[in-house]
């Protein structure tokens, strides 16, 4: 650590200045003792002359130790750890029309074995940033926002793993004015980080036109279709409005109710309205019926007339008690009295 190599450095900065400046003030004192045995008339002059002389030693041993502390942590060999400042922008790519920030995502930065090193979130322009020492180890960002997922991110600064977890890198980043470094594009960028929606809605309103004013169809059931083949179904309310929690994703829409035309297939996407228009029959001949449901209607009727018949002949037919009736509808034959006289 710096602080302990610094300690140790002036130790042995302060022991060779003791050993050296701590013999030449000895020397006056000794070179006084011997002077004071041949000539004890001069020992005031020269004692004053010591005094002076270990103060000016002492006044260069006081800036010698100054210079020392305040060069120490600059002639040590541990260099401190410099600060890095990243931030990024969250988007919603969910809906079709454009990426839109997102607000409130919690990020939470962690070092190479997945520890926490820092949490924060993003704001109204879907904006985090997060300031760490180069020493930290910083690797990963993970995200977590309810119902949504990370999609895409920048291939230049980072890779995706799984679990909202992305790897980054600043080593080919540019920093920018103020020396931090921007992982994405802002909110509203194709280049930010795009979370999508888990699930997602589909919602939207049926009308039907006679040729005049459209008007809300209520009761007309709604199927939708996933790429997947997932199927959903609803019903429209007296507004004509219908609405389904689905997968996030792309759906074929159909639409079909009594009196009405069904719809021909629509795309509709999560989270963007749709609208259909039903046609109404002008070609029914029974119950506002079409005319393939006129003919799947008397097909059955006429089915059911024969199964009900043959169920009573089967039915006459096992009855015990029944009695077979032989009509004779034969005309009787009329005799001419003439014709019973014998001739001879």
């Amino acid at each position: 650590m710096a602080i302990t190599s610094s300690f140790v450095y002036v130790l042995s900065t302060l022991s060779s200045i003791g050993t050296t400046f701590g013999s030449s003030m000895l020397e006056p004192v000794i070179s006084i003792s011997a002077e004071t045995e041949r000539s004890g008339a001069s020992i005031n002059n020269r004692s004053a002359d010591a005094v002076r002389m270990g103060r000016g030693q002492l006044a260069v041993i006081t800036a010698v130790l100054a210079a020392v502390l305040l060069t120490a942590p600059l002639l040590t060999d541990d260099v401190s750890a410099e600060s890095v400042t990243i931030y990024g922008y969250v988007s919603d790519i969910s809906n079709e029309e454009g990426n839109t920030p997102i607000q409130g995502v919690e990020v939470t930065l962690l070092d190479s074995t997945y520890n926490v090193l820092a949490t924060s979130s993003t704001d109204e322009n879907g904006r985090f940033t997060f300031t760490y020492e180069d020493t930290d180890n910083a690797s990963f960002l993970e995200f977590s926002y309810s119902g949504y997922t990370i999609r895409t991110v920048p291939s230049t600064s980072m890779s995706l793993t799984d679990n909202n977890i992305v790897q980054f890198s600043i080593a080919q980043l540019t920093p920018d004015e103020e020396g931090n470094y921007a992982l994405s594009g802002n909110g509203y960028s194709a280049y930010a980080i795009g979370m999508a929606a888990t699930t997602g809605v589909l919602y939207g309103y049926v009308q039907g036109t006679d040729g005049g004013d459209p008007f809300y169809v209520e009761g007309a059931v709604v199927t939708a279709v996933s790429d997947p083949g997932r199927s959903y179904s609803t019903t429209t309310n007296s507004d004509g409005y219908f609405e389904m929690t689905v997968d996030y994703g792309t759906y074929t829409l159909t639409v079909s109710c009594s009196g009405f035309q069904t719809s021909e297939s629509v795309t509709a996407y999560t989270g963007t309205p749709t609208f259909v228009t039903l046609d109404e029959n002008t070609s029914g001949f029974l119950w506002n019926l079409d005319t393939p449901h006129t003919m799947m209607l008397f097909g059955l009727i006429l089915v059911g007339v024969v199964v009900l018949l043959t169920f009573i002949l089967i039915r006459k037919s096992r009855m015990p008690d029944s009695e077979i009736v032989v009509v004779d509808d034969m005309p009787e034959e009329s005799v001419d009295v003439d014709d019973r006289i014998e001739h001879p």
